[in-house]
């Protein structure tokens, strides 16, 4: 959730880059990202995760990218923030390991610890 929920905000700064510097690494990571999005967003019947994760790879590359240009930033206290970041980031993906593996675990783990909104579904 971590990762989908930052590349949020790295696509809005990556059009603004884009528009605002002419960056070509920002617009080929957003050209990338939509070719891969595209042919699902006119899918009229019900589409699920793993139709998107095609474009995570995207994602996660946006998000580092934006990390790149604001560790190169001179006053440098952007550091810390990204180091926080990618450390909830692990764990959050060890956090959710077992239900993205498929792996046995207990069914209070996902229904308490897991399922953070309410209209998520999380098979066990």
């Amino acid at each position: 959730p971590l990762i989908w929920w930052a590349g949020i905000p790295a696509f809005i700064y990556r059009i603004w880059r884009s528009i605002r510097y002419a960056d070509g690494k920002a617009m080929f990571l957003g050209y990338a990202y939509l070719v891969q999005l595209a042919p699902w967003v006119l899918v009229t019947r019900c589409t699920f995760a793993y139709h998107y994760f095609p474009s995570v790879p995207f994602v996660v590359l946006m998000i580092v990218y934006i990390m790149t240009i604001l560790d190169k930033k001179e006053d440098g206290h952007w550091r810390r923030w990204i180091y926080a970041y990618m450390g909830v980031a692990v764990f959050v993906f060890v956090l959710f390991y077992p239900v993205l593996s498929g792996a046995s675990v207990e069914g209070n783990m996902v229904r308490d610890g897991l399922k953070w909104l309410p209209d998520w579904t999380l098979y066990l």
